[in-house]
């Protein structure tokens, strides 16, 4: 008889223990519930706001390189038109000088056109200093891509290292599974 009641105690002892066990193992299960929410949380919103950035600069890298494309072959169109017009300009000049040779009341016509002769060639250099310095400009337009290229392979980087992470989060909360099935902590 007294056995029963000392195994009684024991049990009632024991059962004690487990309810109270149990119930701090609640506790702790909710605390990691609402971290591990809160991770998630602030991973997604974080990997979002990466994303959105990422796309804007390779949108404006994507036009910036279009543009230049673009004004690269208007400046290389207008620098054969310049070409062209100072050779036009050099017959030009070379009739009004024969003109002028034949005709005596002419020279100072020959003289002005020579000159703009000389205006026209003095632009076609600038206009080839300027398709240089675009080339220039191109080759660092060039270099931004790649950059670009470069930055968009970190951040694949970096979001591995958070996916790890979320999978990290995830190991460390599944002792707490022991009590029963925690769905939610499953990673993405």
């Amino acid at each position: 008889m007294a056995n029963e009641h000392e195994m009684d105690d024991a049990i009632g002892i024991i059962s004690e223990t487990f309810g109270t066990f149990r119930a701090e193992m609640e506790q702790v299960n909710r605390v990691a519930s609402k971290i591990a929410k809160k991770t998630q949380w602030f991973i997604r919103i974080t990997m979002g706001i990466i994303a959105v950035a990422f796309a804007y600069v390779f949108f404006q890298v994507t036009q910036v390189t279009t543009n230049m494309v673009d004004m690269i072959g208007s400046m290389d169109t207008m620098l054969n038109r310049f070409g062209g017009m100072s050779e036009d300009m050099g017959h030009l000049t070379a009739a009004v000088q024969s003109m002028g040779d034949n005709i005596q009341g002419m020279p100072v016509i020959a003289q002005d056109m020579q000159r703009m002769n000389q205006d026209v060639a003095g632009m076609q250099n600038s206009v080839s200093a300027m398709l240089a310095d675009v080339t220039s400009m191109d080759k660092n337009v060039d270099t931004i891509r790649l950059s670009t290229y470069q930055m968009a392979d970190r951040f694949v980087s970096v979001n591995g290292a958070v996916s790890h992470m979320n999978y990290n989060v995830w190991q460390m909360s599944r002792p707490t599974n022991m009590f029963g099935p925690m769905n939610w902590l499953s990673p993405p």
